[in-house]
């Protein structure tokens, strides 16, 4: 037919991981997915959306429809005893350095009212509800994620809510 293949550093896909060709799928290191944070597709080269990616290529290869969410960088490491944690956009836009010594830094990064990036070194408590915090673009300011990194972060309440568990009163975090 003479049709040619959309690529750019990889092969651009869509939510079904399908290619402007549509009977040719891709996942993984040579797939470019939508990408959340930079708005276009952009290769995402990690193990858990190659994972993902993969299962929905091959769901929809098979027939049953399935959609890759919209993804972006994140990753969690340990380097010589060192925690570091992070996801989406590492600079531009406003950025907020919370903590800034020793082996312990926060950076957190916003662009329209929203968190749209962060690196944590040292304590990484919190790295998930900033991931879910910028993969639901929720807004948010500066301030309010400072008083939570700057304390302990539970989850039990939505732990006990989810395993049908109500909870009548709120604990209060103990310092």
């Amino acid at each position: 037919t003479g049709a040619r293949m959309n690529i750019g550093h990889g092969i651009r896909v869509n939510e079904r991981m399908a290619s402007n060709i549509g009977v040719i799928f891709a996942a993984g290191d040579v797939a470019e997915s939508y990408d959340l944070i930079q708005g276009k597709n952009a290769g995402n080269g990690l193990w858990p959306w190659a994972v993902e990616g993969g299962r929905v290529a091959g769901s929809n290869m098979a027939g049953v429809p399935a959609l890759l969410p919209a993804t972006f960088r994140m990753n969690c490491t340990e380097v010589l005893g060192v925690r570091v944690a992070s996801a989406g956009r590492q600079d531009g836009g406003e950025q907020k350095i919370i903590r800034g010594e020793g082996k312990l830094y926060h950076k957190l990064v916003f662009s329209g009212g929203r968190l749209t990036g962060y690196i944590l070194v040292g304590e990484i408590r919190g790295a998930g509800l900033l991931t879910s915090i910028i993969k639901n673009q929720n807004e948010v300011s500066p301030l309010e994620l400072e008083g939570l990194l700057g304390r302990p972060i539970s989850c039990r309440g939505r732990l006990d809510a989810l395993s049908g568990r109500i909870q009548i009163e709120p604990q209060r975090i103990q310092r």
